[in-house]
């Protein structure tokens, strides 16, 4: 019996929400919806250009019972693009259109007070197809003592594109969907789809990317510094002439790597009054797979001799 108290207290705590619920369900409200915007109708060569809007901005009046169903379903709005697109490239749906649309969407009871864009205007544009390289877009992180040692490869390497001739100019490649992987510690195959901008497609519109990772082991080699910028009748000194450069080295790169791979420069373009005596280095040039490579020194002494 000593239980019965508390348990009287939920139950009647309960029975009045019920009933503040259900009264409150029939009072009226005004809530702003966001309607999503579905396109449809557009022939398989043509093109949306610019932005549309995916979505309309919504104030509504009515009871909360029917205020609620929109929160819970969000069905969108179908804007039905006719055939007069194709010689008029373009299209513009007026506010008393976009209200009949969002008439349909809505209840009998509901009162619709506003919403944004009052218009929709939709410029179209012919596609046109072109072949363009893939690209990976995400991060792939090796596990510790592993390297990523090559470039990733996607099969097929280039994908046929379709987009409007204006978008297709600004286009040079389409980038993978974006990943992110680590601790990986060996070589990775994904099926990647692909994002392309707007209403751009793509044909096929995934590939497969293999992300090549190996153990890595560190190399040095002696590199000669070459002078660089040099006017012509002077001759520059460089003290040292070599410097040492390590290197993390997948292991199946590792006998192959030489110091020919590597271009170290002193350029004269890069002289500092602060520090006449020295020029900084540069590493132009290394192989891609090499991930890590740090100079022995950034910077190197020199002298310049004229020669006539």
């Amino acid at each position: 019996m000593r239980y019965r108290e508390p348990l009287t207290f939920i139950f009647f705590l309960l029975l009045s929400f019920v009933f503040w619920f259900m009264y409150s369900m029939q009072e009226e409200y005004e809530r702003q919806l966001v309607v999503p915007i579905v396109y449809k109708g557009l022939s398989s060569d043509m093109a949306l250009v610019g932005k549309v809007p995916m979505s309309l901005t919504v104030h509504v009046r009515d009871r909360g019972s029917v205020l609620l169903q929109y929160s819970l379903r969000r069905l969108p709005i179908t804007i039905e693009i006719d055939e007069q697109a194709d010689s008029a490239r373009s299209f513009i749906l007026s506010d008393t259109n976009v209200e009949s649309l969002l008439l349909k969407h809505l209840a009998p009871t509901t009162a619709l007070l506003s919403f944004s864009p009052r218009s929709i205007e939709m410029r179209f544009d012919r596609r046109v197809r072109k072949l363009l390289p893939v690209v990976f877009c995400g991060e792939i992180q090796a596990a510790p003592g592993y390297i990523v040692s090559g470039e990733i490869s996607f099969t097929p390497a280039e994908v046929t594109v379709f987009a409007a001739a204006s978008v297709m100019d600004t286009l040079r490649s389409i980038c993978t969907e974006y990943i992110g992987v680590s601790n990986v510690s060996k070589t990775l195959v994904r099926r990647l789809r692909l994002n392309p901008p707007g209403s751009v497609l793509t044909e096929p519109d995934a590939v497969s990317a293999t992300v090549p990772v190996e153990a890595f082991a560190e190399k040095t080699l002696e590199v000669v510094v070459v002078e660089s910028d040099v006017p012509a009748g002077y001759k520059m000194r460089l003290f040292p002439s070599s410097i040492r450069i390590a290197c993390r080295v997948p292991l199946s790169q590792f006998r192959e790597l030489s110091s020919e791979q590597f271009l170290v420069e002193a350029s004269l373009a890069d002289f500092d009054s602060a520090s006449p005596r020295s020029l900084p280095l540069r590493l132009s040039l290394k192989p891609k797979w090499i991930e890590q490579a740090v100079l022995s020194q950034d910077s190197i002494e020199f002298i310049l001799e004229q020669t006539r």
